[in-house]
């Protein structure tokens, strides 16, 4: 009788590329994945002493020798075309929504998958225009996938798979940061400036978005965040995340 023995292949690590993977958000972001994670990852961007100073931390902190230093600028597209060969996915942590056109060709271009995290009405509106071809190369593109926009509608749909009717969800969060402690490039605080003029104030009532009123601060609510941070006057910010959830 004639006896087969089964052999089991082990699938290889996905190769992930964080843009700015040696700055502040880039790194938390790779830590973390080092340590949950077997992935392999390239950090990138426009320093390569930083992108292969960062790789080295992390080799000397992680086994297994998975992180590479590579040089790559968002604003060249043939630069990140170069960068992406032999990537499964990019993971924009760079303060590049004014780039997101360069990028997200690229991605295609090379068949890879896409994730961002900043928040940026522009960059919705580039993304949504490119929405067709991201079908057609069968990539998966993950935008707004951050603290915020990211976390808010997440939690609604966790808390409400608990519930038999949702009648209200309001999704709250304080940011008091010490800037001063933080070093940040120019491009980011760019970024921030933009963000808090570029927002949406509106909110969902009555079967309505509606925009608050700042005048008389009627629309605010006060949310109580602790004991560090007690109760807080809070003004509503639309994320294109919540539009669906109603």
């Amino acid at each position: 009788m004639e006896t087969k023995t089964a052999t089991i292949t082990e699938k290889a690590p996905k190769t992930l590329l964080i843009l700015d993977g040696y700055g502040n958000t880039g790194s938390l972001i790779a830590a973390l994945l080092l340590q949950q994670t077997d992935i392999k990852l390239v950090l990138a961007g426009r320093s390569l002493e930083k992108a292969e100073g960062a790789a080295n931390r992390f080799n000397s902190i992680y086994s297994g020798k998975r992180v590479k230093g590579i040089y790559a600028d968002a604003a060249d597209t043939a630069s990140l075309k170069q960068a992406f060969q032999g990537v499964d996915m990019v993971i924009v942590a760079a303060s590049t929504a004014i780039y997101t056109r360069e990028v997200a060709l690229a991605a295609l271009e090379t068949g890879i998958d896409y994730l961002d995290i900043q928040y940026s009405t522009k960059k919705l509106a580039i993304l949504n225009s490119l929405a067709e071809k991201i079908n057609k190369a069968n990539c998966c593109f993950i935008t707004d996938g951050g603290f915020h926009p990211g976390i808010p509608a997440a939690l609604v749909r966790f808390v409400a798979q608990y519930f038999d009717r949702m009648e209200k969800a309001i999704v709250g969060s304080v940011i008091k940061i010490d800037w001063a402690s933080l070093s940040m490039a120019e491009s980011t605080m760019n970024e921030f400036i933009e963000e808090l003029s570029d927002y949406s104030a509106l909110f969902f009532k009555e079967g309505h978005w509606k925009k608050a009123k700042m005048m008389g601060m009627v629309d605010y609510i006060t949310i109580d965040f602790g004991r560090e941070f007690n109760r807080q006057y809070c003004v509503p910010m639309f994320l294109e995340e919540m539009r669906c959830l109603p």
